[in-house]
């Protein structure tokens, strides 16, 4: 087979030489993004087996893989921002007391003035926490402890509402384990009304999450078949120009 038939002989080589980046090497590897998502159902049953679950109202969680390693982080999506002035804020943190590297991070925004927790106590419903107000001495910072920023608690999340972020990683992992730990205010004991009450850091807990391959980037491959097609569109216009000088 002849290579750029299009082409009289002795134009064929330049050519040749100029598509010989474009046919020889691949475009570098990108690595790949997985979503992870989890529902506050989801979370809870994770919490459930903790001793003061059932007195427990969550005001943030950090997350980070143990079974993963060479990933960034490559998005957090807040669980409920339907919840507006009272949504949880997503972020990442490595300024925390738990462990070295970067964490997910869902948590209620250091100065709100009206929360949402999550919770499992009265049933299911968190009921013995709303309406209560709340603050601490915002010592360690935020998120892990509560904040000096006097709080009322107007909403518990939903337990269909979804917690999702996203992770950069050169192949599909499969099954992920993430080593988890979360922040609450306890109601000093009790599982049906709100006492004095304080809050307990670094709850742990883990998660096992599959993730979702997310489109892969279109970048690479738009530039390397852009300058394929622009080496033959100038291959085509040259043979259009020799015939039309020959014509004249």
């Amino acid at each position: 087979m002849r290579l750029l038939p299009f082409l009289p002989a002795p134009h064929r080589l330049p050519w040749v030489f100029l598509l010989l980046p474009f046919l020889c090497f691949a475009p570098p590897a990108h690595a790949n993004t997985y979503q992870y998502s989890f529902t506050t159902a989801q979370l809870l049953t994770a919490l459930s087996s903790e001793a003061d679950y059932s007195g427990d109202g969550y005001y943030a969680v950090l997350l980070q893989p143990t079974t993963l390693t060479g990933y960034t982080i490559a998005g957090v999506n807040s669980p409920d921002p339907a919840d507006g002035a009272a949504d949880w804020q997503a972020t990442t943190d490595s300024a925390n007391p738990f462990a070295g590297g970067t964490w997910v991070e869902f948590a209620k925004g250091n100065t709100q003035t009206t929360v949402t927790l999550v919770s499992g106590a009265n049933g299911g419903t968190g009921s013995m926490f709303l309406n209560q107000t709340y603050s601490d001495s915002g010592t360690p910072a935020p998120p892990i402890s509560f904040g000096t920023t006097v709080a009322t608690i107007t909403n518990i999340m939903s337990t269909s509402a979804v917690f999702s972020f996203a992770l950069n990683d050169a192949t599909n992992p499969g099954p992920v384990t993430f080593t988890g730990e979360a922040m609450a205010i306890w109601s000093s004991g009790s599982s049906t009304s709100f006492n004095t009450g304080k809050s307990t850091a670094g709850i742990p807990f883990s998660l096992t999450l599959t993730g979702t391959q997310a489109a892969p980037e279109p970048g690479t491959w738009t530039l390397f078949l852009a300058g394929a097609a622009c080496v033959l569109a100038a291959a085509t216009l040259k043979k259009r120009t020799s015939a039309a000088g020959t014509r004249s």
